[in-house]
């Protein structure tokens, strides 16, 4: 015959700590409580005294750590729900980042563009202009074959 052996908090939390500091001596008091289990009443009056055993605060425990259960999975939830909110607000900063990067990206090809033309516009503007005292220097391309044409006016 067995007996059933009800354990204070306090010294649950003790074993707990020395099975995880000195596992050697936890192993000692873990065949001392199996004796005590075993054995019981046989061991006599100063380790084994007769104890009333209630079953309504074990009801009462069991309700009160499905309670605690249930808090600690609506915490769970709510702390999943934040983490799909700023995992779902950092996709969009992403999104947003990448078209920025790409309109920045198409805006300096065209100002790229604008400057060459500019240049090419001023290179051919200096080609052209005849300052005072110059003589105008006739364009063959512009002007045809046989034919010259000045590219500004004399002075």
């Amino acid at each position: 015959m067995g007996y059933r052996i009800r354990m204070a908090p306090e010294v649950a939390g003790w074993l707990g700590q020395l099975r995880d500091t000195d596992p050697g001596t936890a192993g000692v008091v873990d065949e001392a409580l199996t004796a005590l289990r075993d054995q019981g009443a046989s061991l006599g009056p100063p380790l084994v005294i007769p104890v009333e055993v209630r079953p309504e605060p074990a009801r009462l425990d069991l309700d009160q750590a499905y309670q605690r259960q249930l808090e600690m999975l609506a915490r769970v939830r709510r702390a999943v729900a934040e983490m799909a909110t700023a995992r779902k607000r950092l996709e969009l900063q992403i999104h947003q980042q990448e078209q920025a990067v790409t309109r920045l990206g198409e805006q300096r090809i065209k100002d790229l563009h604008g400057r060459r033309a500019r240049r090419r516009d001023r290179t051919r503007l200096a080609g052209r202009l005849v300052y005072p005292g110059d003589t105008p220097i006739p364009d063959p391309v512009r002007a045809g074959p046989g034919r010259y044409r000045l590219t500004s006016r004399s002075a």
